[in-house]
């Protein structure tokens, strides 16, 4: 059978191959919390199949595979539930999972035990379902009913949602987990264009049943806004990734970037660890990209935060860590094989002059005067 290839079908394909490559993205991101990025990737995951499956269909590949048909379709019931507690566990509310909890899967169960039957069907009795052949047991009303689940469940979901982070933004705290406004933003730019789908796909099912006319155009709307929430997904991830950082980890102002306390902490750490591990400071050429790259952020935001948060420059922060090398291979290592001088080169200094400099910048002695203090010290004990 020929491919019908048209305006739609590619608008599909482009959306839904850039769903999967973001969710992907989320799914293996270092940087912050890892439960939100992994729900994330997989409600990405989950809009892609579906938005997959509308495109294979309109480009006849079930009539071609049609053991492939209707598989998605339980999977679409678990994205308002798992979007749900994506924003919980956002909005730091405690979750408590009960029995009560196995509510949340009803339709998804619902619709594997309604489409069990289908499964195990032949090929060929599939093929008559997908043709319309056959018609479907159980009435109109009931598949009418079983159609109705979908857009019920989703704006029931996403109204509360909505209603949800709209409180809190309202009384948002003003502490350094508060969420970022950025981030609160595109969340409810998600949940509206969710929302639009579900009473989009709801008014289009009841105007099918009650006069059995659909629009062709008309029914290209809902998919539509769904093509558009994977697209508005992927430009925000690309032109703005500020907005996918949930906590107040990085905002910008007109005057620069500033920083929590939380941020500031666990980037120290990890400097820290690099710098102590791999001795970053040892090479002489060393530059900002080098630890920028390390630490997952852009060189501008690096240099903001040593300028920042730390108030140092990128040479006063790398040169305490080798001045700590020089004071630490004079305690301990062999001086009379090694100069001062050679231990200066060796911890990552380019010269006598600029490490006489800085090493009394900052100790306030000169090397030879710290070496003398050190001899000292060693008499009397």
């Amino acid at each position: 059978m020929q491919a019908n290839i048209n305006f739609w079908t590619v608008f599909y394909a482009v959306a839904t191959f850039q769903g999967f490559f973001i969710g992907f993205t989320f799914l293996f991101q270092k940087k912050g919390d890892r439960k939100p990025n992994l729900l994330l990737s997989i409600i990405l995951f989950l809009l892609s199949f579906y938005l997959l499956d509308i495109f294979l269909g309109q480009m006849g590949f079930f009539l071609e595979n049609p053991h492939f048909s209707l598989l998605t379709v339980p999977i679409w019931y678990l994205l308002p539930p798992l979007t749900y507690y994506y924003v919980k566990i956002l909005l730091k509310e405690k979750i408590n999972l009960s029995v009560l909890s196995l509510l949340h899967i009803i339709p998804f169960a619902l619709f594997i035990f309604k489409l069990a039957p289908f499964y195990i069907l032949p090929a060929t009795i599939k093929l008559k379902y997908i043709t319309g052949e056959i018609v479907p047991p159980g009435g109109s009303i009931y598949n009418y009913a079983m159609t109705m689940v979908k857009p019920i469940q989703g704006s029931l979901y996403f109204l509360y949602i909505f209603h949800l982070v709209s409180c809190y933004k309202r009384t948002k705290p003003a502490n350094k987990k508060a969420l970022s406004d950025a981030y609160l933003n595109w969340l409810i730019l998600f949940i509206l264009l969710m929302n639009l789908f579900f009473i989009g796909l709801l008014l289009i099912l009841s105007a099918y049943f009650l006069t059995s006319i659909a629009p062709q155009l008309l029914t290209k709307v809902p998919f539509a806004v769904f093509s558009i929430i994977l697209y508005s997904i992927g430009y925000l991830a690309v032109v703005r990734p500020e907005e996918f950082q949930p906590i107040n980890i990085i905002k910008k102002r007109k005057n620069g970037i500033t920083f929590d306390q939380e941020f500031i902490d666990s980037t120290l750490m990890k400097i820290d660890k690099i710098m102590q591990s791999e001795k970053l400071f040892l090479q002489s050429d060393l530059k900002y990209s080098d630890i920028a790259s390390k630490l997952n952020i852009s060189v501008r935001q690096f240099s903001e935060f040593l300028n920042k948060a730390l108030g140092k420059t990128f040479n006063d922060f790398i040169n305490e860590y080798r001045v700590n090398e020089v004071k630490e291979n004079l305690k301990n290592g062999d001086r009379n094989l090694q100069t001062i001088l050679a231990i200066a080169l060796d911890s990552g200094f380019n010269s006598k002059a600029s490490f006489n400099r800085i090493f009394k910048k900052h100790t306030g002695l000169t090397p030879t005067e710290y070496l003398k203090l050190i001899n000292i010290e060693e008499l009397a004990n």
